[in-house]
């Protein structure tokens, strides 16, 4: 006995072995799975970083393995129980003529429940859905991140273009400005208010300049090129190609429906309920608990020998009462009940985001240039051609064109981020595949 307590207390003070998973973290961590060899691209669109960054993020993999774990767990499922080969009745007893064992071998098989087992394997087959649609819906935060981060940079760099023009602009004024003082028909504060603006200019554009390119840098490690400083980035927002049209709500309602990865979820929640309440009800009728056949051997002056069979039925007497098919009814109607209200929350907040989508192209295609802008620069250039040009009025006008310009993005930015929140709602592409 002392040996013994030893030995427990030598195993309780012993340090613990180290955690697997910590080990499998610290091998992982400082070198990352490389990427997949692919050329470099010379420019990048929207649906091209996507691609890349699906390539180069690591948790596709882990999703992939997660589903093929569930599906597994659907094979697992279907699989009855294995038979069992018993050895029984073995005992030694003394007789007078030396022969002292009684052997009893048996082969014991479980039957599946007929009934039963068909809904554990729907109930399987449901989580595997319902793991599948938190596969999707985890990637789906990542392509829309990946998207988000498309379009702001893509802005961004525009929006760079516009403050270099605005600063541009603004030294000339500037520069037209001091000359004009130095003329004698322009005062000192005039040339203090130019160069106050050229100052402004060029503060913004600086910031400008850098918001341009983190938002850049940000895009390329999420893509996996992280070194491709050459690389462009294809599109104008201000081009109306790239302003897709914003669908119906019966459209965005059918989009929802087979792409959004809740609905999916709680679908999946709903069938392996009704699964359960399957199983709940097959396991109210009578059933073979097991059947065994066996060949039993009892040494005796006879040396008789047989075979033996046995077999047992479960009464469900306890589920009789309905219990059971209580629990997995309203377990059920729980599931339903989610689901519904799960599909009103999302075609409202689907409705609501489309509207700010509709409202947001229509005032950025409204807002486009109207003509007033390009007949101010033909009377300049016609004013040049005769003699009467004032350059302080034709500074004014680069000035006032990158002020419109400024204005156009401010608004495509606004459409692009409605945009994206419209996808996010209605889970991804806004077109389903015929």
């Amino acid at each position: 006995m002392r040996a013994l307590v030893a030995i427990l207390a030598a195993g309780c003070a012993a340090t613990p072995p180290p955690s697997t998973s910590r080990g499998f973290l610290a091998a992982a961590w400082p070198a990352p799975e490389p990427r997949r060899a692919r050329p470099a691209p010379t420019s990048l669109t929207v649906e091209l970083a996507v691609t890349l960054a699906r390539e180069a993020h690591p948790l596709p993999g882990a999703l992939a393995a997660r589903v093929a774990a569930a599906d597994a767990e659907v094979a697992a499922e279907i699989l009855p129980e294995g038979p069992q080969l018993r050895v029984e009745s073995l005992r030694l007893r003394e007789r007078p003529d030396g022969a002292g064992a009684d052997l009893r071998v048996a082969l014991r098989v479980e039957p599946p429940h007929p009934l039963e087992r068909p809904a554990l394997a729907a109930a399987a087959r449901a989580r595997a859905d319902g793991v599948r649609a938190e596969a999707a819906a985890e990637w789906h935060e990542v392509e829309t991140r990946v998207r988000r981060a498309f379009w702001h940079a893509l802005l961004s760099l525009a929006e760079a273009r516009q403050t270099a023009d605005l600063l541009a602009a603004r030294s000339a004024a500037s520069a037209i400005a001091r000359r004009r003082a130095a003329q004698g028909v322009a005062s000192k504060v005039e040339v203090a208010y130019a160069e106050l603006d050229e100052s402004e200019a060029a503060v913004e554009n600086q910031t400008a300049a850098a918001g341009a390119e983190a938002a850049r840098r940000e895009l390329l490690l999420l893509v996996g090129l992280p070194e491709a400083d050459a690389l462009a980035l294809d599109g104008d927002p201000l081009d109306p190609a790239l302003w897709p049209a914003i669908p119906s709500d019966d459209a965005l309602r059918e989009v929802a429906l087979a792409r959004r990865a809740d609905l999916a979820a709680a679908a999946a929640v709903v069938d392996e309920a009704d699964a359960e309440l399957r199983g709940a009800r097959a396991r109210r009728w009578p059933w073979l608990d097991f059947v065994e056949v066996g060949y039993e051997i009892e040494p005796d002056l006879t040396a008789r020998e047989a075979f033996v069979f046995s077999a047992a039925l479960r009464l469900p007497v306890f589920e009789w009462a309905g219990a059971g098919v209580t629990h997995a009814r309203e377990a059920r109607r729980a599931a339903n009940a989610t689901l519904g209200a799960t599909a009103r929350i999302v075609a409202d907040d689907l409705r609501a985001r489309a509207a700010v989508a509709r409202a947001a192209r229509r005032v950025l295609a409204d807002g486009a240039d109207s003509g007033a802008l390009e007949r101010a620069r033909r009377a300049v250039a016609e004013a040049a051609a005769a003699g009467q040009l004032d350059p302080a009025d034709a500074a004014e006008i680069d000035v006032r064109a990158a002020r419109a310009l400024r204005d156009r993005l401010r608004r495509a930015r606004s459409f692009f981020e409605a945009l994206e929140d419209l996808r996010e709602a209605a889970g991804g592409d806004l077109t389903v595949a015929p």
